[in-house]
């Protein structure tokens, strides 16, 4: 790619938002109403915590192209051609200024909760794949529960991570609930939604949670919290 083509064409502010204290669900839900709003633009997000871990750099990208094609995301202080924002712009004034406000962000998890809590019975992490640092999470949440009558969850992690997942003890914990954890897509081709038919699920991913209702056109429903919200809709002590 060119030089050039590289630069942000969309300036994204987010100073009015208490991003100190986001959750993943809410960098998931920025990401994906940003993707939305930019299409095929390049994009640079101004006013986001320069201390943004892989992780939180992960669900804030991974929606961008689910009903969008940006294919260049810049983070001020953060990503390496983002020192400052200048920089990301390449000098030049941003094609367009949108200011994300709370509602915006409110309105994306109005949008992906179409399912009640009584109804979930299947959880769903990994889209895109979970790190060893929220495999650990996810065992923690699940240390001394086991799942409900009928429900189901399903994790995804490269088989890399899950072994050292199994040389920190997690996959113990994951085992003993019967969890079914999977290298395969666990959303687009989630086979308990596809074949078995199960038509509410819970996620902290907004990519997934988009998949599911896409591509069931609408049957699917979802549940869209963070991983504690999910987790506790499934499982019991």
């Amino acid at each position: 790619m060119k030089p050039e083509n590289r630069f942000a064409e969309l300036l994204i502010e987010t100073k009015g938002l208490d991003s100190a204290s986001f959750t993943p669900a809410s960098f998931g839900a920025l990401g994906y109403y940003v993707g939305k709003l930019a299409q095929t633009r390049n994009v640079v997000f101004d006013g986001l915590p320069p201390t943004m871990t892989i992780e939180q750099c992960k669900y804030l990208t991974s929606p961008l192209t689910v009903d969008g094609a940006c294919t260049m995301c810049h983070i001020v202080g953060v990503t390496p051609e983002a020192p400052t924002l200048e920089a990301a712009l390449g000098g030049q004034k941003p094609r367009q200024v949108v200011n994300v406000t709370k509602k915006d962000l409110q309105d994306v998890r109005d949008m992906f909760n179409t399912a009640s809590p009584s109804q979930v019975k299947l959880a769903v992490f990994g889209c895109p794949h979970l790190t060893i640092t929220e495999l650990g999470e996810l065992a923690s949440l699940l240390e001394g529960k086991r799942l409900k009558e009928g429900a189901q969850l399903v994790v995804g992690a490269s088989n890399m991570t899950y072994g050292l997942a199994r040389e920190a003890g997690y996959a113990d914990v994951f085992e003993k609930v019967r969890a079914i954890v999977t290298n395969c897509c666990v959303s687009g081709q989630n086979p308990f939604v596809h074949i078995l038919g199960v038509d509410a699920v819970a996620t902290n991913s907004a990519r997934g949670a988009r998949f599911f209702q896409t591509q069931t056109a609408g049957r699917c429903r979802t549940y869209y919290g963070d991983m504690k919200d999910c987790v506790d809709l499934v499982t019991a002590a």
